[in-house]
């Protein structure tokens, strides 16, 4: 469980304290352990709800349908400002550097650009 949340970004302090946050400060890692278990079967082997990974879903790979004729489209976003060299951001629990942005943001362009490609 700590090494998924730290995998998708969170430190492992972070990691360590919502677990406690979940199952509570006084347990034991064994009591804690079990505590998951029990969740697994709960929850149909999926951890418990405040402890799972949101992601925001699979990409559409499919080009949305064409507006009809005499339909005004809006104009695509403009893109957010470079982000300067060894710059990251700090959100809550999580630390995500310079590198891990520029790959979200290629990965994000290449979606689009195959979207658009139809």
């Amino acid at each position: 469980m700590i090494a998924t949340h730290v995998d998708a970004g969170y430190t492992a302090p972070a990691a360590v304290d919502l677990v406690y946050q979940v199952y509570g400060r006084n347990m034991s890692v064994t009591m804690v352990i079990n505590k998951m278990l029990e969740d697994r079967k709960r929850y149909n082997g999926r951890p418990h709800p405040r402890l799972c990974i949101r992601t925001a879903g699979q990409p559409r790979l499919h080009a949305p349908p064409a507006a009809p004729l005499g339909v005004v489209v809006a104009a695509p976003r403009p893109a957010a400002p470079p982000i300067a060299p060894g710059a990251f951001r700090r959100l809550p629990g999580r630390v995500v550097d310079r590198e891990v942005i520029v790959r979200h943001e290629r990965e994000r362009a290449d979606r689009l650009a195959v979207q658009q490609a139809g």
